[in-house]
C-alpha cells in the first residue's frame, strides 16, 4: 500500500511530494520517490518591485536601484517560464510525467538564454497542441526586452562590461557619464514593467491565468 505525502517547508512555497510505502515495520523501512519544487518567479518579481519603490536621493543610489531592478526582472522572467510550464504539466499529467515533460522542453544541462526560450518553448507547446497560441513578439515590448533590458544592460552587468574602461571623445568640458550615470538616468519600473507585460502576454495567448502578482500596477 502506498500514499502520497505533500509537505510545505516553512514560509516559502516549497513542496515535497512522495509516494511512500506504508507496509513498513519501522522508520528504516521507509522508501520514497520525492519530487521537490520551489517557486522563485514571484520572489524575483517582488525584489524588482522593491527597487522601484526605494527612495533614491542621488544618481549613485538611483543607479544601484536600476542595476538591481534589471537583474531581478530578468531572473523573474527566466524563473516564470519554467514554473508556468511546470505547474501546467503537473495539473495536466500529474507528478509521474512531470520530469519527462520538463526534460523534453527544458533539457537538463542545456543552457539557452531566456530570449531564446521565451520564443522556443511556447512555440513547441503550441505545436504539440498543449496551449492555444504563442505570445506576440512582434511589438516594441519584446524588442525592448531583448535589445535593451537583456542584451545591453543585463549582459553588461553580469559579464562586467560595465567595469571596462571606455575612451570617449567629447568637446564638452564636463567628462562624459559612465555606466552608473547611464543606469541612474533610467526610469524606475522600466525593466520590471516590461517583464510584467511579457508575462501577461504569454498567458493571454496561451489561455492560462496570469498570477495576481504580475497583474498589479507598478507604483
Amino acid at each position: 500500500m502506498s500514499r502520497t505525502v505533500t509537505r510545505d517547508f516553512g514560509p516559502s512555497p516549497v513542496e515535497w511530494q512522495a509516494s511512500v510505502n506504508t507496509d513498513i515495520t519501522g522508520p528504516s523501512d521507509i522508501l520514497a520517490t520525492a519530487i521537490v519544487k520551489a517557486d522563485f518567479a514571484k520572489d524575483w518579481f517582488d525584489d524588482a518591485r522593491n527597487e522601484v519603490t526605494k527612495e533614491t536621493s542621488d544618481l549613485i543610489a538611483a543607479a544601484a536601484a536600476r542595476r538591481r531592478e534589471i537583474i531581478f526582472s530578468v531572473c523573474a522572467l527566466e524563473s516564470y517560464l519554467l514554473e508556468w510550464a511546470r505547474e501546467y504539466w503537473l495539473f495536466r499529467y500529474g507528478e509521474a510525467e512531470l520530469l519527462n515533460k520538463l526534460n523534453k522542453y527544458f533539457p537538463e544541462g542545456h543552457r539557452k538564454p531566456i530570449t531564446h526560450k521565451w520564443k522556443d518553448v511556447p512555440k513547441e507547446l503550441c505545436r504539440d497542441g498543449l496551449i492555444k497560441d504563442t505570445p506576440d513578439l512582434s511589438g516594441q515590448t519584446w524588442q525592448t526586452f531583448t535589445e535593451e533590458v537583456h542584451e545591453y544592460y543585463r549582459n553588461a552587468l553580469i559579464h562586467a562590461s560595465v567595469s571596462r574602461p571606455q575612451k570617449k571623445v567629447t568637446a564638452s568640458p564636463t567628462p562624459p557619464g559612465d555606466w552608473k550615470a547611464e543606469l541612474g538616468s533610467l526610469s524606475a519600473g522600466w525593466a520590471i514593467g516590461i517583464v510584467a507585460e511579457l508575462i501577461r502576454g504569454l498567458n493571454d495567448k496561451a489561455g492560462t491565468p496570469t498570477p495576481d502578482w504580475a497583474q498589479k500596477q507598478l507604483d
